[in-house]
């Protein structure tokens, strides 16, 4: 593997002589990310979510409210946006409390679970 140049020189500066450090917009857009991150997870504790990594943010969760297993089948769902990936996550809520009613619904016409 090569070794790349170190970018800094006298007092912190790169070598182009600007100091070297993220831009304003980037720090913002960090700070954005991770406060967006938490309010998530304080919300919705059953899910991991991935700060964005080229552009797309990823969030997982198990299907069972179980204790987490190898075997356990999980949901996946990305996005583009912050705003997007909690419309999807909401979407796959929804999408599990409707199996769960539907299966306690044929439970309940079987009789109840053997």
């Amino acid at each position: 593997m090569p070794v790349l140049p170190s970018t800094s020189g006298e007092n912190g500066k790169g070598v182009s002589g600007m100091a070297a450090r993220k831009p304003a917009a980037n720090r913002q857009s960090a700070d954005l990310n991770l406060t967006f991150l938490v309010a998530v997870m304080r919300r919705s504790p059953q899910w991991a979510v991935w700060l964005p990594r080229h552009g797309q943010w990823v969030a997982v969760r198990g299907r069972d409210k179980g204790l987490p297993s190898v075997a356990a089948e999980l949901i996946w769902v990305q996005a583009s946006s912050a705003s997007q990936l909690c419309a999807a996550m909401q979407q796959a809520e929804r999408r599990l409390r409707a199996e769960a009613m539907r299966r306690a619904r044929e439970l309940a016409r079987m009789g109840g679970p053997s």
